[in-house]
Order: structure tokens, then C-alpha cells, then sequence
């Protein structure tokens, strides 16, 4: 439970601010996708190599630390630009909020209800993000000014063409999500308990790549392996046991008698995703089981990484499945296209398998685990920087 109407906890309010962040993306992500894929492909690189640095020979870290520095930068670029996505305090706490948040939750979870009003406000843990939140808004506000400045200007018109997100919320009016790092975690850990995937997948970006000759939509869309190694990961982990979480606005009758009571809280289990009736070996990961189910006749499009259906729910289902899930699936795809294919990777040695965290309904990657990467020479090379 996050605590959204205290100080600190804001990003997570379902209040005005939040549909404005849904109209956004709903409504100018969505227009503006294959507008992000060439600056995200150019800034992709850079972030790599800024964050995993150079390995010339095999070299030990914690993969999942990394990967979020990269996601968050990326994210950075097309959420707020190229001059917040160069600032370090920024990337800093865009990658530590969430983790903070939900450990300030969990304490202030702790305090009797009565006395929460008060205590918040004593709290190490609340008093952090409280100044993590206020520091945001101090490093955001130039930017936001400008471009008020800039519509001004301009006749009260916003500017005909951005590729960030700071003018999306201007115009709604007038932050990192777990799930992809997690997502990303997932499947990397499948990749080095199944290495057997590494040739066909960057054999697959290969071909795909040179016979587009550029990242865009139609090279993503192409990388079917790699996305159905992805989905088959996120049908593989359900991240919760109890997610798609509502609450009934009224009293709810259900089709056997029983009565779910107004405010309470529901949600539903990921229990198809692994159910041997719905999925032949369920209880085994297989990297092309999405790709054969898009052979069949009529499901060419069925089984995309960012499709939504009742068998899997890992990016929710129906109208509040996420809006963010077409961005998500073309910035995993990018990240993991380049770690593939300018790394080896391997586990330490005496490290059988990745072993995941189980938390009460919660199902994680382990923030710990640590892998081996050494530099490769890839087969194509694509390395710039974004002119956003």
C-alpha cells in the first residue's frame, strides 16, 4: 500500500496529476512512438557503454544495478530531454525513488493508522523522499519555464514538433517504471540459464537489421524471436500472485452467489500463465513459444510482446492495461539488442542457475545477482548520440 495523499509519496497518486501523466502517454506517446525509436536507438549505445563500461576481458557486476542506470537515462531522454538526461543528481534519484518509496511505505505501514499523520513527518525513510520529491521539482522547474516561455512566444502555440514528454504535460494542463527493469531482469537471467539462445537471437538481429538498414519500426517489429523470448520470460516470472488490483465502487454479485462488498479490494491471480491446459510445458521456458503460436493462421499479431489477453496479464488487460507497454517493448528490445550483441555474458563461476526472490505476493529478480560480461566485436555496429 503506498501512502499517496502524504508528502513523498505523490508519484503515486490516482488523483489529477496521474491522469494527466495517462493522458500523455495515451494520447502523445502513442502518436509519437516510432518518432522515439531513432533517438532511443542512438542513445542506447552510449548509455551501454557509459554504465557497463569497457571489458576487454571477463569482468563481474551487478546486473541489475546496471541496466537500471540505462533504462532510466533512456527513459530520460524521451520523457524530459536531452539536458535532464545528462544530469546526475537526476538519473540518481529517477533510479533510487522507487526502491525508497516502497521502503518508506513499508515503515509507515508499521505506524498505527492514527498516528501516521504525525509520524510521516518524523520518519528517515519519509523524510528522504519527501526531499527527493522536492528536488525534482527544483530540477525540472527551468525546463518547464522555458518551454511556458517558449509557448508564449510562439502565440500561445506549442511547438509544432518534440520528442519529449515536458510539453506533453504543458498541454495536458492547459518517472521509472519497475516493471520494465524487472521485465529486463527476468528475461536476462533466462538468457544465462538458456545460452543456447544467444546464437539464433543475434543471428535474428542481424538479418533483421541489415535488411532494413536502420532502427524503426518495422526492424523492432521484425525481432520476433527476441520478442517472444521476452514475453515467454514475463508469462515464465508473473512479478505479483495478486495483480489488476480494483476496488469495488458498489457491492458486486459474481456468478456462483458470492458478494464482493463496496471498497473492497480485488484483484486477480496470473494462474493461466502457468496452467499446462493453456500452454503445452508450462513448467518450462521455451524462448519460441510465442514465435510458433504467430505461424498459425489469423495470430500473426496475436502474441506480441505489448498484445494484451487473458492468458497473460503482465501488462495488465482490458481498458487500464498500461499505456506505457508499446514504449516498454521497443526499449527492452533496443537495450537487450545491443548487450547481446557488444557482450559476452555468463554467470560467475560456481553460479548454477539465477535464482529469483519470492516476497510475500511480490515474485523479483534478485537486485544481487551479479553476471560476467567481456567486450565482443559485433556483427553491426550502430553508435551516436540522440540530437534531441
Amino acid at each position: 500500500m503506498f501512502f499517496s495523499n502524504y508528502p513523498g509519496f505523490e508519484a503515486f497518486a490516482t488523483t489529477k496529476q496521474q491522469r494527466v501523466f495517462e493522458y500523455a502517454v495515451r494520447n502523445h506517446l502513442a502518436q509519437a512512438l516510432a518518432l522515439t525509436i531513432a533517438p532511443m536507438a542512438e542513445e542506447t549505445p552510449h548509455s551501454i557503454r557509459l554504465v557497463f563500461g569497457d571489458a576487454p576481458d571477463w569482468k563481474e557486476l551487478v546486473f541489475r544495478d546496471s541496466i537500471v542506470q540505462c533504462i532510466a537515462r533512456v527513459n530520460n531522454l524521451v520523457f524530459l530531454g536531452k539536458e535532464l538526461m545528462e544530469n546526475d543528481e537526476w538519473i540518481r534519484i529517477a533510479v533510487s525513488y522507487s526502491t525508497d518509496a516502497f521502503v518508506a511505505a513499508k515503515k509507515l505501514a508499521t505506524v498505527p493508522a492514527l498516528l501516521r499523520p504525525i509520524m510521516h513527518w518524523f520518519l528517515p525513510e519519509c523524510q528522504k523522499i519527501r526531499h527527493q520529491i522536492r528536488r525534482c521539482r527544483e530540477l525540472i522547474a527551468p525546463e518547464v519555464e522555458r518551454r511556458l516561455r517558449d509557448i508564449e512566444n510562439n502565440g500561445g502555440k506549442p511547438r509544432k514538433r518534440v520528442l519529449d514528454s515536458v510539453d506533453w504535460f504543458i498541454g495536458a494542463e492547459s518517472g521509472l517504471d519497475p516493471h520494465t527493469t524487472n521485465t529486463l531482469c527476468f528475461a536476462f537471467s533466462d538468457l544465462l540459464d538458456h545460452p543456447e539462445y544467444l546464437k539464433p537471437l543475434r543471428e535474428e538481429l542481424v538479418n533483421v537489421y541489415n535488411d532494413v538498414g536502420e532502427w524503426n519500426k518495422a526492424t523492432l517489429a521484425n525481432l520476433r524471436l527476441m520478442d517472444s523470448f521476452i514475453k515467454e520470460s514475463q508469462r515464465y516470472h508473473p512479478m505479483r500472485e495478486f495483480n489488476m488490483t480494483r476496488v469495488c465502487l458498489k457491492n458486486v454479485t459474481l456468478s456462483d452467489g458470492h458478494v464482493l462488498p463496496e471498497g473492497a479490494l480485488v484483484g486477480f491471480g496470473p494462474v493461466l500463465q502457468s496452467d499446462p491446459s493453456v500452454w503445452p510445458n508450462a513448467d518450462m521456458f521455451d524462448g519460441y513459444r510465442f514465435l510458433k503460436l504467430r505461424q498459425q493462421p489469423g495470430d500473426e499479431n496475436r502474441w506480441q510482446l505489448a498484445s494484451t489477453a487473458p492468458e497473460i496479464t503482465s501488462f495488465g488487460y482490458g481498458t487500464h492495461a498500461c499505456p506505457g507497454r508499446f514504449f516498454a517493448a521497443n526499449e527492452m528490445k533496443l537495450l537487450m539488442a545491443h548487450l547481446i550483441l557488444h557482450y559476452d555474458w555468463k554467470l560467475p563461476e560456481g553460479t548454477a542457475k539465477v535464482r529469483h526472490l519470492h516476497n510475500g505476493l511480490d515474485h523479483r529478480p534478485n537486485p544481487m545477482q551479479k553476471v560476467m560480461l567481456r567486450n565482443r566485436t559485433p556483427e553491426i555496429d550502430f553508435v551516436g548520440r540522440s540530437a534531441i
